[in-house]
């Protein structure tokens, strides 16, 4: 089941993160509720185009142009893995991938634990950077209150939620 990390000194871009329990894409567990997390954010930034740093970024269209925007159904399947492909290798555009700060192009997501850095691979996760860009695209209100989304999956309120 999904969970909350709230840190005990907040980094200056996240005081929370929501995160899964276990890994979701190419090699990962892909349950259910965990996979629901995962394509919600996705398809959060599917919405709507990301423009930092002069660069603009669309996570709804894979290299080609073809749309890819995902259906939230807590299946792990192609669409979901493509989605993945695609916001590690446009969320990085600009990033040497040989440094920390860059994600591994692992489509996969793996679970936060007590940091924003992957343990097997020393690399930030890319759990950590679909919370980061919700907040960024939505508003650190929206972050806190991911409830109020219309797009969040009713499933998930009580896992992070006290109604």
């Amino acid at each position: 089941m999904p969970r909350l990390l709230i840190f005990a000194t907040p980094a200056a871009l996240l005081t929370r993160v929501y995160t899964t329990d276990f890994a979701v894409g190419v090699g990962g567990r892909n349950m259910r509720k965990d996979v629901l997390l995962v394509q919600f954010f996705l398809a959060a930034a599917q919405t709507r185009p990301e423009i930092s740093e002069g660069i603009t970024r669309d996570y709804s269209r894979d290299g080609s142009g073809r749309d890819i925007r995902l259906t939230i159904d807590g299946v792990c399947g192609q669409k979901t893995t493509t989605a993945i492909r695609r916001f590690q290798e446009l969320y990085d555009t600009g990033i040497d991938p040989h440094t920390p700060v860059a994600m591994i192009h692992d489509v996969r997501v793996d679970p936060a634990t007590r940091t924003m850095m992957g343990p097997r691979q020393g690399h930030v996760l890319a759990i950590g950077r679909l919370n980061m860009l919700y907040r960024a695209q939505f508003g650190e209100n929206a972050h806190s209150r991911l409830f109020a989304d219309p797009l969040f999956p009713p499933e998930l309120y009580d896992d992070f939620f006290v109604r």
